[in-house]
């Protein structure tokens, strides 16, 4: 029971404090989020996030004082490959968590009062926004899409689906505030929409001469970040992408033995991409972001079964960097082609203060100058 977290948090101090929820599918919600968080005023707000994101990364990539619940109030699609989603298993999840919140709706609840939280957050858990509600205090949604709009396509027939994804919405429907990103589904159904910039990070300064040292790379090899994430690799041809002459690959994990790794505390995404010529990556909300915020042309591959994809391509091919493989070619290293279009291209950056005006509608909403 989520009771049993009371007294894990010190309630002395007098400093706004804000329950920040942050859905643990994947590192994108909590690389979006951390990323406010890190523009909130330590000094005069307090905050406690609940995740089952990788803790490491969220007090990292905070950079400032948080104190982080392992605990999950929601649950996204379940991959069955980097390609395909385990629909039934899913559902299954979601309504398995979502009995859990409810029964536990009432502690956390408690819990808010007792640490004197006065904001609720969340991207993207619909349900501590209807308890914000009831309470009487702000629930702030920060997204680029819902549940709501990723499941419901395969709900239709299935009442059980059906009923989870209106009791999705009714909670969404409670936030006093949607915070809404570009590379966003409408969402018409979200009350008091704001439009903000993209929520991404620029790299601090371009350290091409350090990567190419730390990777051993010569002077006429081009740099390519890989950043797949945890799917799409076991069946990829990496023998083939080795062939490929005058490209280095970087990692941060092992893409068979065919790319240099790199470690993340050392080298942060906007860093290394940045350090990089063009970056090969899944179609998903942060890498684009962050290619786009820096400039940097990526190449990438269709996954239309994700809802959100759609959004995600009109977006990157208005901006003018993104190269389309197909699948097939994506996972047989047919790479060159694509890798060639993708470094000929000079994209624009496109404006990432999505982070800043966050802070500041937060920070309105708190009355904190």
């Amino acid at each position: 029971m989520f009771v049993s977290y009371i007294n894990m948090i010190d309630s002395s101090s007098k400093t706004p404090v804000i329950g920040w929820f942050i859905s643990g599918h994947g590192l994108g919600h909590a690389s979006r989020s951390t990323q406010v968080i890190r523009r909130l005023p330590a000094s005069q707000v307090r905050v406690i996030v609940f995740s089952l994101a990788d803790r490491h990364f969220i007090e990292r990539e905070c950079g400032r004082p948080v104190r982080v619940i392992s605990r999950s109030w929601d649950h996204g699609p379940v991959q069955a490959s980097g390609f395909e989603i385990d629909w039934e298993a899913s559902f299954r999840e979601c309504l398995r968590v979502q009995e859990s919140v409810e029964n536990d709706g009432g502690a956390l609840g408690r819990f808010l009062m007792s640490e004197g939280v006065t904001l609720v957050v969340s991207d993207i858990s619909p349900y501590p926004l209807a308890v914000a509600s009831r309470l009487g205090i702000p629930g702030v949604c920060i997204t680029n899409f819902t549940w709501c709009d990723v499941l419901a396509p395969c709900t239709v027939g299935d009442k059980r689906r059906e009923d989870l994804i209106t009791a999705y919405r009714a909670d969404y429907e409670c936030a006093s505030l949607t915070l809404r990103t570009p590379l966003s589904f409408p969402m018409n159904y979200m009350p008091h929409r704001q439009d903000i910039d993209l929520i991404a990070t620029c790299g601090v300064r371009n350290r091409r001469a350090e990567l190419r040292q730390s990777v051993g790379a010569r002077d006429d090899e081009r740099l390519v970040c890989l950043y797949l994430g945890l799917w799409g690799t076991g069946d990829l041809d990496t023998e083939r992408l080795r062939s490929i002459r005058g490209v280095r690959f970087v990692s941060y994990r092992p893409v068979g033995d065919c790319a240099s790794i790199v470690d993340p505390d050392l080298w942060p995404f906007e860093d290394l991409i940045t350090s990089c010529d063009c970056v090969m990556c899944k179609p998903g909300y942060g890498a684009f972001s962050s290619c786009m915020a820096n400039g940097v042309p990526c190449l990438t591959y269709p996954r239309p079964e994700f809802a959100e994809y759609h959004y995600l391509r009109s977006g990157v091919d208005a901006w003018g960097g993104a190269v389309h493989l197909p699948v097939s070619d994506m996972m047989s290293g047919n790479w060159l082609t694509g890798l060639e279009e993708t470094l000929s291209l000079r994209p624009e950056r496109v404006s990432s203060d999505g982070a800043l005006q966050g802070a500041h509608y937060i920070l309105d909403l708190l009355g904190v100058s």
